[in-house]
């Protein structure tokens, strides 16, 4: 039942918000353009193989260890879904509305959406790996293990990763450069995020968090 309410839920994000954001009662003008159509096919696909793929453990907000729970960063949640959001009703509104966007450009549209696809993936890769360990919430679970496959191989915070790319992607799908200073605040938000994670995890796993953080990269690989 939890999978099917994620995959509703992950509709009403994805797909009814942008198709609102663009005017419902002009939805023959959304699929006009082929790339639009695909972002909508994309995202059925993608957030179907996500409910049947990828478990739903640690999705909501009572788990972990109340003791080792950064509290302060509860408030980095409810920004982290209101700003994508914004971004999946205004990027298609400036598009309609030709409100500050780039001129025409399929070469722009086609970045998007392979931005699109390669942050989804990355997100929910990430989750898979954690399986049980993760969480919305920066804590400590029981039985905490440190993970060093998969994604966490390279970067220490994949999951942020790909929720930058992934929301980068879709203004550029719309053409849309507003929603880009959104990805901006968001992009803050989550380095400050970043920042109390790491400092959680130094606490709790001292050495093996050390030589860990010797040999991967915060958030892009190679650079940062």
């Amino acid at each position: 039942m939890k999978k099917l309410v994620s995959f509703f839920f992950g509709l009403l994000i994805f797909i009814l918000l942008p198709i609102l954001g663009w005017g419902i009662t002009d939805f023959n003008g959304f699929i006009a353009n082929p790339y639009r159509t695909a972002f909508l096919g994309m995202m059925i696909i993608l957030s179907l193989l996500v409910v049947i793929i990828v478990p739903n453990e640690g999705r909501g907000f009572g788990n972990g260890d109340d003791k080792k729970l950064i509290k302060r960063q509860k408030f980095t949640i409810l920004f982290l879904q209101i700003l994508p959001v914004l971004i999946n009703v205004f990027s298609p509104h400036f598009d309609r509305n030709q409100i500050y966007t780039f001129n025409e450009s399929n070469a722009i549209r086609i970045l998007g959406l392979a931005l699109t696809f390669i942050g989804f993936f990355l997100m929910n890769w990430s989750i898979l790996i954690l399986g049980k360990q993760f969480s919305v919430n920066v804590t400590i679970q029981e039985n905490h293990k440190l993970i060093t496959k998969g994604p966490y191989k390279l970067i220490r915070h994949p999951r942020y990763l790909g929720i930058i790319v992934f929301l980068v992607g879709i203004p550029l799908i719309f053409l849309s450069v507003i929603p880009l200073f959104v990805d901006i605040v968001l992009i803050s938000i989550l380095i400050w995020r970043i920042k109390d994670e790491e400092e959680l995890m130094n606490k709790e796993f001292n050495e093996e968090w050390i030589n860990y953080k010797k040999k991967t990269y915060s958030l892009i690989p190679f650079i940062y």
